[in-house]
């Protein structure tokens, strides 16, 4: 049956099944606007704060992908399509991403 799995490495876990995959990114004001706007009620993290934690994050992948792969975390030829969110709204930029991925099972079928 049709699945979707959101992790990384799924890709190489899922690699006989011919996995769709997706690498989301954003530009570092971009995502410390969207943590600052998604925080926990009393979490008063500043920018500089989540910026080390997004690194420190981004290190942990990098490292969790060279242990099962010989790719780099992040390199694009890992990847089908790579989505840069900065300037969208997740919810508008969803329907756009389904329908690409629609287009391409329909041409691997």
């Amino acid at each position: 049956k049709d699945c979707v799995i959101v992790g990384r490495n799924a890709d190489v876990i899922l690699k006989d099944a011919h996995p769709f995959s997706i690498f989301v990114c954003a530009e570092k004001d971009a995502k410390i606007r969207r943590c600052m706007e998604r925080a926990q009620p009393g979490e008063n993290l500043s920018p500089k704060e989540i910026e080390r934690n997004m690194r420190r994050i981004d290190k942990n992948r990098a490292s969790s992908r060279e242990l099962i792969c010989d790719r780099k975390w992040g390199d694009h030829e890992s990847y089908h399509l790579t989505v840069n969110t900065t300037d969208w709204n997740i919810k508008e930029l969803a329907p756009a991403v389904a329908a690409f991925a629609d287009s391409w099972f329909q041409k691997i079928l």
